[in-house]
């Protein structure tokens, strides 16, 4: 796929990514077939984060499920660290960072 004229949506979302000491957490909306998942993908070329795709079949626990999956395998989190464990995702993301999409 040809990927141009999406300097400015990157630019945004590198400013976004400089906040130092902070994790950060972006949602691009848009109408369907304009590119949001290859901005992503792009931008996502050399760096650390979480992607997650949602949509409206998914339940809010599929998401959550998905949400687990991916953070234990980024970190090699062990099975009994869940999303609701903010504690323990506090740490993580104290002293590792990482940019959040969704």
């Amino acid at each position: 796929m040809k990927f141009y004229n999406r300097e400015n949506e990157l630019e945004v979302l590198q400013d976004l990514s400089g906040i130092p000491d902070k994790s950060v957490m972006a949602v691009i909306l848009c109408m369907r077939r304009v590119g949001k998942t290859e901005i992503i993908r792009q931008f996502f070329k050399d760096k650390k984060g979480i992607y997650l795709y949602v949509d409206n079949e998914k339940t809010p626990k599929d998401l959550i499920e998905e949400f687990n999956k991916t953070l234990a395998l980024e970190h090699s989190l062990p099975s009994y660290v869940k999303a609701y464990s903010f504690g323990i995702l506090g740490n993580i993301y104290n002293t590792h960072y990482c940019i959040w999409f969704a």
